[in-house]
């Protein structure tokens, strides 16, 4: 299954698109001109993404972890800190 979640931060004029790939889900974003801001990124594995716009140029990403029981995970995808697994510096 494949699955896309596409947050705005027209303030930040900032995007990001999150991917499901399998069970993979990879992140990127993009500036205001539409440019690639960060390479294509595995966020970790899960599916059902969801992403919203948190200020300053930051997302939160939602989705339901494939890891362990299914659990709904929430993540902080911050812009001045590079994409990690996991969310960057807050989950």
């Amino acid at each position: 299954p494949v699955d896309l979640a596409v947050g705005v931060d027209g303030v930040a004029m900032r995007a990001l698109v999150v991917l499901q790939h399998g069970s993979a889900l990879e992140v990127a974003s993009y500036d205001a001109a539409g440019n690639l801001a960060t390479n294509l990124t595995v966020l970790g594995t899960g599916r059902r993404p969801a992403v919203a716009p948190a200020g300053a140029g930051n997302f939160w990403v939602a989705f339901q972890d494939l890891t362990g029981a299914g659990d709904v995970r929430l993540c902080l995808v911050q812009s001045a800190a590079p994409i990690t697994a996991g969310g960057g510096a807050v989950e």
